[in-house]
């Protein structure tokens, strides 16, 4: 299963486009059981996925260090399940009703099977994480998983106001998406041979990368046209999440302006909805989240400066080029 957009990133060297390829088939592989009425089940996770960003930076950091693609297809794939099995839980939490255009798996099987779905990915990490008898990997894997976790629940258990805080709101991107970009970028440094001060810079790029993913998401929310985005324009308000934009325009409110979003927030009536997206643009939340992108861009490329001078370090920089500009 080779479509998506991973495939349409064609400024990827030819030899990354393969590894992909190779990516897909074990990826496939590993979520095929004889189970027939599972199949449907696992072909939804297959058919709707995302960009595979992930997969390119592990590939992209391995072969920066070793000059080559080299035979680690699981180590993706490990990551890529955990990615999977957290958006399932999340769209579980959050009732979401569709993820990357399709339906979302709570709302096709229900919520009983979604959980246990994501609870069959997380057991099928552990098993083939001991068994493929990769040094060094199961550590960085598990410090992600426990994050993830805990930043979860984090957010979950805080009130509006503490999650309205940036400091709350760059810890829940740090332990949840910038996990897992760094678990990538730190493990294909790792495949690579790099040292162990490489592999530790490959990890911090993973986070500052994956800041800036996110935040680039959250705008998008915003911003980004449903049929590029697979969702409708400002999900995450009707969620009642606070993101950076929202986050932003907060601090241009006092008291007595900020309980008026929170209460906006609590109804999440269509009105409310377009009260709080004319709130973000009236307190300039769009600009300076498109400010953010962009320092966190530069702080990326910087990051790199280190890393060795080779085709595969440029194609990392336009990778995170492609996404401070990308439109989905």
């Amino acid at each position: 299963m080779t479509h998506g957009p991973a495939a349409q990133q064609t400024y990827l060297p030819s030899d990354i486009q393969s590894a992909l390829k190779r990516f897909e088939k074990e990826y496939t592989r590993q979520l095929t059981v004889d189970i027939p009425h599972l199949t449907p089940v696992f072909t939804h996770i297959l058919v709707s996925h995302g960009k595979r960003t992930r997969p390119v930076l592990f590939f992209l950091f391995q072969a920066a260090f070793s000059g080559r693609v080299t035979g680690n297809e699981i180590i993706p794939v490990l990551i890529e399940m955990l990615h999977e099995a957290s958006l399932i839980h999340d769209d579980v939490v959050d009732a979401s009703p569709a993820r990357r255009g399709h339906e979302s798996m709570n709302i096709t099987w229900g919520n009983k099977v979604a959980v246990l779905c994501g609870d069959y990915l997380m057991a099928k990490i552990l098993d083939l994480g001991l068994n493929a008898g990769i040094n060094g990997m199961m550590p960085i894997i598990s410090r992600t998983a426990v994050n993830m976790g805990l930043g979860e629940l984090r957010q979950a258990v805080a009130d509006p106001a503490e999650n309205a805080l940036e400091t709350a709101y760059y810890n829940t991107i740090r332990d949840k998406t910038g996990g897992l970009f760094s678990a990538a970028c730190e493990l294909g440094c790792l495949a690579g041979g790099a040292e162990p001060g490489m592999q530790l810079r490959g990890r911090e790029f993973g986070l500052v990368f994956g800041t800036l993913f996110q935040i680039k998401d959250d705008l998008l929310d915003l911003t980004g046209s449903p049929r590029d985005m697979g969702k409708p324009a400002g999900q995450d308000l009707r969620d009642g999440k606070i993101t950076l934009p929202l986050i932003q325009a907060l601090q241009h409110r006092d008291s007595l302006g900020k309980k008026e979003i929170f209460d906006l927030l609590k109804r999440r009536s269509a009105e409310d909805i377009a009260a709080l997206k004319q709130i973000i643009v009236a307190g300039k939340g769009i600009e300076a989240t498109e400010r953010e992108i962009d320092r966190l861009a530069a702080e990326a490329m910087d990051l790199l400066a280190c890393f060795p001078a080779n085709p595969y370090v440029d194609t990392i920089r336009t990778l995170v080029s492609a996404n401070r500009d990308r439109k989905r």
